[in-house]
C-alpha cells in the first residue's frame, strides 16, 4: 500500500550514511520481491487464462468471474505496487519524480480496495447461489455491472490518498511521497490517525467480517441440510459448494494475516511511535511487512490451485517450465520442416537441371 506516513520519511538524508551495514538486508528483501512478483505475476496470469480457455466447460459462473476480477487486481499489484513500494522503502526515497508521485501513490489503496471488495462479492454471490438457489451465472452485462460496481467502490476508498498526495522536496537530494493533510505537524499526525482508524475498520475489519460471517453461515446451512437429506445428489452438490467456500474463506484468512503487519506499521507511523533510535530499523520492518503484504497476491493462485484440480494441472505447466519445453520442441519441428522443404526444393530443382542437360 502507498507511503502512509507522516514524519517517519521526512529526513532520510539523516539516515542515508547508515545503511551501508545493511546491505544485505536491502538484497535480502529485494530478491524476496522479486520471487513474489515471479510467482504472482505468472500465477495470477494462469489463472486468469485458465478461466478464459475453459469458459464453456463450467468456468463461466459470476464466482469465476469475480475471481477473474480479482487475478487481474493482483497482476496490477504485482506490475505497479510491488516495484515501486520496495524501490521506495529500500531507497528511503521517491526516486520516480513527481509526475509518476501523484499518479501512482494512490494505486495501491485502488488494488486493495479492489480485492477485498471483491472477495465480499464472491461471498454474497455464494450465498444466494447456494442458500438461495439463484443463477450462478446472469447475463453478461449484469457480470460487468458488478465488476464495475467494485471499481467504483474501490476508487472511493482511493480518492483521499490521491487527493492529498505530495511530492516533498524539503530534504535535498532526497524527495518523499506521501499523503500530507496539513502543513502543520501536530494537525497533520491528528489527520494521519483518523485516516489509519478509518482505513482499517472500513476498508480491512468490515469487509472481512461480513466474509467471515456470510461463509460461516454457507458452511453450517450447508452441513444441516445434509444432515436432513440422504440423497447422494444433495451431499454431492453440498461437498463441491463446501469445498469451494473453504478456498476462498482460506483466501479471505491469508489476506488477514498478510495486511496485519502491514497495518501495525501504519498504527505505529500515525502515533509517533517511532524514535531517531529504531527509525533505521524501523525502515526495514517497513519494508518487509509492505513485502509480505503482497504475498498475498502471490499465494492466491497456490490456494485456487490447491482446491481446483484444472488451476493445478495448469500452474504445474507453466512453472514445471513444460511450457518453455514445448515452445523449444515446436520451435525445433518448424525448423526441421522448414529444412526438409527447403532440400526438398533444391532436389526437385537439382532434377530439373539434370533433365535438361
Amino acid at each position: 500500500m502507498a507511503n502512509v506516513s507522516g514524519n517517519v520519511t521526512s529526513t532520510p538524508a539523516a539516515v542515508a550514511p547508515q545503511v551501508d551495514p545493511w546491505l544485505g538486508l536491502r538484497v535480502g528483501i529485494g530478491t524476496a520481491a522479486c520471487i513474489v512478483f515471479i510467482l504472482g505475476f505468472f500465477g495470477n496470469l494462469t489463472i486468469l487464462v485458465t478461466i478464459i480457455k475453459n469458459k464453456r466447460k463450467g468456468m463461466n459462473t459470476l464466482m469465476y468471474y469475480l475471481i477473474c476480477n480479482l487475478a487481474v487486481y493482483d497482476i496490477l499489484v504485482m506490475i505497479i505496487s510491488l516495484p515501486m513500494t520496495i524501490v521506495q522503502d529500500l531507497a528511503f526515497y521517491w526516486v520516480f519524480g513527481p509526475v509518476l508521485c501523484r499518479i501512482t501513490l494512490g494505486l495501491p489503496f485502488l488494488f486493495a480496495a479492489g480485492s477485498i471488495t471483491t472477495m465480499v462479492a464472491i461471498a454474497i454471490d455464494r450465498y444466494f447461489v447456494v442458500l438461495q438457489a439463484a443463477n450462478p451465472n446472469p447475463k453478461q452485462g449484469k457480470k460487468g455491472l458488478v465488476t464495475l460496481i467494485i471499481f467504483i467502490i474501490a476508487f472511493s476508498f482511493a480518492l483521499p490518498s490521491i487527493i492529498y498526495t505530495q511530492y516533498d522536496t524539503s530534504v535535498p537530494g532526497y524527495p518523499q511521497c506521501g499523503i500530507e493533510f496539513s502543513t502543520d505537524p501536530n494537525q497533520q499526525m491528528e489527520s494521519l490517525r483518523i485516516y489509519t482508524i478509518a482505513i482499517f475498520v472500513i476498508l480491512f475489519i468490515t469487509p472481512l467480517l461480513i466474509v467471515v460471517c456470510i461463509y460461516s453461515l454457507i458452511l453450517y446451512e450447508i452441513h444441516r441440510r445434509n444432515n436432513k437429506a440422504n440423497l447422494h445428489y444433495n451431499r454431492a452438490y453440498g461437498k463441491a459448494n463446501r469445498k469451494t467456500i473453504k478456498m476462498m474463506l482460506l483466501v479471505s484468512v491469508t489476506f488477514i494475516m498478510c495486511w496485519i503487519p502491514l497495518f501495525i506499521c501504519f498504527f505505529i507511523i500515525a502515533y509517533g511511535a517511532v524514535t531517531n533510535q529504531t527509525r533505521i530499523t524501523f525502515f526495514f520492518i517497513y519494508a518487509v511487512s509492505h513485502l509480505v503484504s503482497y504475498c498475498n497476491s502471490a499465494a492466491n493462485p497456490l490456494i485456487y490451485a490447491g482446491f481446483t484440480s484444472r488451476f493445478r494441472k495448469s500452474l504445474w505447466y507453466v512453472f514445471s517450465l513444460q511450457i518453455v519445453k514445448e515452445i523449444s520442441e515446436h520451435r525445433c519441428g518448424l525448423q526441421s520442416r522448414e529444412t526438409k522443404v527447403m532440400r526438398l526444393s533444391v532436389s526437385k530443382r537439382q532434377k530439373s537441371e539434370h533433365r535438361q542437360l
